[in-house]
């Protein structure tokens, strides 16, 4: 039974050598993981940082420019239908777009924190990962 056994194990001489092969790539490897990993968080954060300051903008462009626009409409006629439910979301909306754009801005900073202190950044990254 155990020579039967046996035969189905590889040899530990050639486990051995793919180990090593093993180790070696890795460590050849691990320094282009590492920057990859960094570059990938930096775009990612940049990515989200950029459209939020973009966001932010044409809420902040629609907020000024056409809430003025409906609420002269609205001064004209001072109706509760169609002008001021316009009046309403021309004002709502673009609020709320802003409070989420900035808390989406404010959330994305992470991409300085590999730029600037990359060590700090791979403990905490690898410390969530162990979590």
């Amino acid at each position: 039974m155990v020579d039967k056994l046996l035969e189905y194990l590889p040899d530990p001489n050639t486990i051995k050598g793919g180990l090593a092969e093993v180790v070696e790539v890795v460590q050849r490897e691990a320094p282009l993981v590492v920057e990859e990993l960094i570059a990938w968080t930096v775009v990612y954060n940049l990515i989200w940082f950029v459209s939020a300051i973009v966001c932010f903008a044409l809420a902040w462009w629609i907020l000024t420019k056409h809430t003025w626009k409906w609420a002269n409409e609205f001064e004209k006629e001072p109706s509760y239908g169609e002008a001021g439910l316009g009046y309403f979301f021309g004002i709502a909306c673009p609020a709320i777009f802003m409070a989420t754009c900035f808390i989406v801005f404010t959330c994305h900073f992470g991409w300085l924190k590999p730029l600037i202190v990359p060590r700090l950044f791979l403990l905490e990254y690898f410390a969530r990962m162990v979590k």
